[in-house]
This record gives C-alpha cells, structure tokens and sequence, in this order.
C-alpha cells in the first residue's frame, strides 16, 4: 500500500513546547529541558522507588556507580571504590579467562530472596563497602604498580588496552598509549639513502643555522667591548658555546702561558720581556694555536726592534725598555725614545734663562746651528765667520776694548768681507791709538773713548 502525500497547501502545524516537570521520587519541580532530577538526580523516567530514604539521608542527591553500584556523594566525580568517572556507562561482560576477584555481593532481598545484583536499577542503594577476599585492583593501584597503560586527560581513567580512545568516555586522548605495531618489535632494516637535493638542503639548513648561532654571538660580544677576531679564535681554542664567560675567566690564564713561553724562548735572542697586549694580538692572529701565537710573539718583536734600530736607535737596552712600557707598540716606543733624546732642548726651552754659549764646544756643527739660530745670521757662511772671529780675537791681544759678541754680530750682519770686519773691529783711536770697534768711536769734535 502506498502512503498518501499530504495535502498541498495546508501548512504543518508547530511542534508543542515541552512543559516543566516533576520527579516521581523527590518530587523535585525541573525545567522542561532537564533530563536529571536537580535534587535527586534520577533521570526523568525513572519510576518512585519501594523504601524512599527519609529527608535526613545524608546520602540524598548521590549517584549510583554503573560499574560496582556504591552510591557516591552528589559532588563527586570518580567512584570512591573503583575510581570510574560517574558518566562512564556499564562495563562489557566479564571475560571467562579473567574471572573477578571475588564473589558478587548480595546487594538486595527481593521476595525473600537474595539476588546477585550484576545491574542495579538507578534507585539501588548498596552498602559502602562489601567483603572480598582481596582489595580489588582499580586504575589507581594499576598506576601505582606501574601496569602498562595510559591516563584518558578527559575523564581520568587509566587504560590499560593500547590506544588513543578512553574505554568509558570513548574520547581520543593526544597523550595516548603505543599501537600493538609501535609495541611489537620491529625489525632493523636498511636505511633509505637520500636524494642529493635533500642532502644539499639539510647541508644548506645546518649552515643557517651555525650562522646565526654565529652572528647572535658577535652581536653580543661587540655589546660588551670583545672584538669578533677574539670570539672565533675562543671558540676554535675551548670549543665552547659561551664565548664571552671563557674569554672572562679562561684567556689571562693562556695568555700567561705564552708570555711564558715566549720570553723563554726569546732569551737567547736578547728580545726582552714579552707583554700581555702582543700575547694576546699573536694569539688571536693565530686563532687560539698557542705555538703559531709564541712564534708570531717572537717575530714580531724581531721586525721592531729592527725598524727601531732602523730609526736610529741601535741600542738594545733603552729600545726593549720602550717596547715594554708602551705594551709592544711601535709608534708608542719610538715617541718614549725620542722623548729621551730631546730632553735636554725641553730642559732648556723651559729654563728661565738661556745658557751662554759655549765656543769651544767639541761638537762644532751644533754650535753653528745654535748660532744661526739664535743670532738670526743670514746663512751658514756667516755663522762660520763669527765663530772664526771670536776664536781670533781670544787669541790676539789688542791694546783697548775687545769687541764684544754683538758687535761681531753687527760688523758680519754689515758685510761677507773678513778684511773690512777686521776694519771695523778694529778702528784706530787718533787721540791714544789704540783700537775700538767702530761703533764705539765717537764722531769727530767729540770726547774719544779712551777718556
């Protein structure tokens, strides 16, 4: 028989809205969409029970475990005697290779009777504990003793089959237990050789990735003052991954080894003492090789004191002592020996006076700069002339005044010619005759200076 087709047209009719409702056991009033009593927690069918517990009961509003039918408090959530959520539905059948541990309880009378209770109606009310022959073994006491299994993060139960999916909640777990394929031994096979390209790309990646270790540590070492030279040579040297804590800590210790070893090994070569500063220069030029960094110890302070001695300073004592004292610097040894040389012209640019000149000096060639340059002559001939002239006249004895240095001065600042200085050095007196220089004579009509 084929079902007639409702009439078109005729609008369907709403659905009625379910109305509130009142539990047959507590006669507690629950909204229309409760399907558990709000008081005692019976679903919505479930018929009144034959002995209702007295308004007293303690033990009003608790819930009845599926699997062992201990009634629990209202507010908890695991079974206090088998630790099974309160949601978890009833176990399977028992398997006949693993019979319980003991015998079922007599839970309830009926009819004179005691019945086995397997499946207590949602009104059952057992005893708080019944007698076994030994304590039953619950997902805690598994976990405890280290039984294989996995925790389900939803509802707590501890699984002992292999999985991902709880037993009682049928939830999946990410923190589940190994298949029976990741238990199972598995059989040692050869390795799948890689393409080139992949090789390429993990060879390319490892590079990346040494290089930004790399660079995050220069970045940080130019932040507290350490040069990158200093970071590779650390690096290559202890092979450590904190570069800046061993430069701290590790590097004085090595480089007073090599200043040991260098100065040692200079001795016989008289290059004196080696620094802490060359020591460490060598040793970071050498990327932390120890005998690469004594020898460049050693050559480098052969190359200065060559260059030093190229300079003009042949002796080795002042020029090691230079070395020393400015830490191996070159320019900074060859500004400490000059220093030294020129001491005595600091000396006398600073004396208030100046020293007279001395003309019978051994090294003649600083006289005449002296006198070229303190008496504003006009060349060195005529520096030479003074000097002669001077020398003459402290050997010649005249009769009258000496000429003095001044006027020796003038008479060449007046004139080259060595016979008409003489002249003027010289001028005869007409009242005594004897001979003054010629700025020292009065003109005539006047007093004559041998008065």
């Amino acid at each position: 028989m084929v079902p007639s087709e409702p009439p078109v047209g005729r609008p369907a009719l709403p659905p009625k809205p379910r109305l509130p409702w009142r539990c047959a056991a507590c006669r507690a009033p629950n909204e229309a969409r409760a399907v558990l009593c709000v008081g005692c927690d019976r679903p919505r069918g479930c018929p009144t029970p034959p002995n209702p517990p007295p308004d007293g009961d303690p033990l009003r509003g608790g819930w009845a475990c599926q699997t062992c039918t201990f009634l629990n408090p209202g507010p908890t959530v695991l079974c206090a005697v088998c630790e099974r959520p309160r949601l978890a539905g009833r176990p399977g059948a028992p398997d006949p290779q693993h019979p319980p541990d003991g015998p079922p309880v007599p839970m309830q009378v009926r009819g004179g009777h005691p019945s086995l209770l397997t499946r207590s109606p949602c009104w059952a009310r057992p005893p708080p504990s019944a007698p076994h022959s030994r304590p039953p073994l619950t997902p805690r006491s598994l976990q405890a003793k280290g039984a294989p299994g996995w925790k389900c993060e939803h509802c707590t139960f501890w699984n002992q089959l292999p999985g991902r999916v709880c037993e009682v909640c049928n939830r999946t777990s990410q923190l589940g237990g190994p298949t029976q394929e990741e238990k199972g031994p598995r059989r040692p096979g050869k390795p799948h050789p890689l393409s080139p390209e992949e090789v390429e790309r993990r060879r390319q990646e490892k590079l990346r990735e040494d290089g930004m270790k790399l660079v995050a540590m220069i970045r940080e070492a130019e932040l507290a003052g350490v040069p990158p030279e200093e970071v590779g040579a650390a690096l290559r040297y202890s092979g450590t991954e904190l570069p800046l804590p061993w430069l701290r800590s590790e590097l004085p210790a090595v480089l007073d080894a090599v200043v040991e070893q260098a100065t040692e090994q200079g001795a016989g070569a008289e290059l004196g003492a080696i620094t802490q500063q060359e020591a460490r220069a060598a040793w970071t030029q050498s990327q932390g090789d120890l005998d690469e960094a004594v020898s460049r110890c050693l050559s480098a302070r052969r190359s200065k004191v060559r260059e030093l001695a190229a300079l003009g300073f042949g002796e080795r004592g002042p020029v090691l002592q230079a070395l020393y004292q400015n830490g191996g610097d070159l320019w900074g040894a060859l500004t400490e020996l000059q220093r030294l040389q020129l001491e005595p012209f600091h000396r006398r640019m600073w004396e208030p006076a100046e020293p007279e000149i001395d003309f019978h000096t051994p090294d003649r060639q600083a006289l005449l700069r002296r006198l070229l340059a303190s008496l504003a002559l006009p060349s060195w001939g005529r520096a030479e002339l003074v000097l002669s002239l001077v020398r003459e006249q402290e050997v010649v004895e005249n009769r009258g005044r000496p000429a003095a240095l001044a006027d020796i001065v003038d008479a060449v600042r007046a004139s080259p010619d060595r016979d008409f200085i003489k002249r003027l050095l010289n001028w005869e007196c007409a009242v005594c005759g004897w001979a003054f220089p010629r700025n020292q004579v009065p003109p005539p009509g006047t007093a004559p200076p041998c008065r």
